[in-house]
């Protein structure tokens, strides 16, 4: 067992708003813990991001040692790219992620929404 939790901090600035359907709707379909993790994830790196329009890059999650490190302790014998992957089209084919492909000046580029 890791750690034991100390419960949550009291303050404001520490809450994420997550939605009843998360709840009521996706958790009880929600069948793989990579795939759990990696949508909580998205809730908490989201809420860090100001604007209407609030998205994430491929290389948001690959590069988030935090998030990949967790991908890699539920399936330690696996490439944690290909969970990475594999995780993130379970997302999308749920429907719980959306994704848009973009033409930048720099070429072409991957936007997830929740």
């Amino acid at each position: 067992m890791s750690q034991k939790f100390e419960g949550f901090d009291s303050g404001k600035d520490s809450v994420i708003r997550v939605h009843a359907q998360f709840f009521t709707d996706l958790l009880p379909a929600i069948d793989d813990l990579a795939e759990l993790k990696l949508t909580l994830h998205c809730y908490h790196a989201l809420h860090q991001m100001e604007g209407a329009y609030r998205y994430l890059h491929y290389s948001d999650f690959r590069e988030n040692g935090e998030l990949m490190g967790m991908l890699e302790a539920i399936l330690p014998d696996d490439d944690p790219d290909d969970v990475l992957d594999a995780t993130i089209m379970k997302a999308l084919q749920r429907g719980t992620l959306l994704y848009a492909k973009v033409e930048l000046e720099t070429g072409p580029e991957a936007l997830y929404f929740l």
